[in-house]
């Protein structure tokens, strides 16, 4: 939201819930230790497939060779939609804290605007290590 519009509603205060809403909404679409969880084992199935994909190709097996190819494709994409639920839920958390402290800025509330920052704070930190 921009600054304009958090400064418009809190000005004109549509209605006490829209503001209630802006100022106390926290999403929390994944487990931060779910989505790291999800990357290491994603990870770990990568690295077996490729070990079995190798071994396959060393001892001229073509069917382990094609399961280890498709174990670490597996792997891959596990680890790749963990890194992006993590990467999106950050980017929810520095858009729905830079909003609190915005709002919190404009209506005087030191509380909540040190609460937005720190949640938005953490939201690029998710950002960062899912990216």
């Amino acid at each position: 939201l921009s600054h304009s519009l958090l400064y418009a509603i809190a000005l004109n205060q549509p209605s006490t819930s829209s503001l209630h809403f802006l100022t106390t909404a926290t999403f929390r679409m994944v487990d931060q230790s779910e989505v790291q969880a999800d990357k290491a084992k994603g990870s770990v199935k990568s690295t077996v497939g490729s070990v079995q994909q190798k071994a396959g190709e060393l001892l001229g097996n073509d069917s382990q060779q094609a399961k280890g190819a498709a174990r670490e494709a597996k792997g891959d994409a596990q680890h790749d939609t963990a890194e992006a639920k993590g990467y999106v839920q950050g980017a929810v958390d520095s858009v729905v804290g830079g909003a609190k402290n915005i709002i919190g800025g404009i209506t005087g509330n030191n509380e909540q605007e040190a609460k937005g920052k720190a949640q938005q704070t953490s939201g690029d930190a998710q950002k960062s290590a899912n990216s």
